[in-house]
């Protein structure tokens, strides 16, 4: 189907999406869990890997802390050298 588009997000019982598998056509949706959601051991540092520029990565702020936490997490762990 030409000109159509697809994004996959990670599910949160899914520890090991293997995103790097999905084709790179594909958009990426991966969801990092912050300390107020409860689920925050639940994230997989392995999604971040083959992460292309036209993926995406979501947070869901539900308070100033998680707030801090995405931003030092971009910070260090997106964009360490920016």
């Amino acid at each position: 189907m030409q000109g159509c588009w697809m994004r996959v997000q990670s599910a949160k019982d899914q520890r090991r999406a293997a995103l790097a598998r999905v084709r790179l056509r594909l958009s990426k949706i991966v969801d990092v869990k912050c300390p107020d959601s409860g689920e925050g051991d639940t994230f997989c540092m392995e999604n971040l890997e083959g992460l292309t520029p036209q993926d995406e990565i979501k947070f869901v702020l539900s308070s100033r802390a998680d707030y801090d936490f995405a931003r030092e997490f971009a910070r260090c762990t997106i964009w360490p050298s920016g």
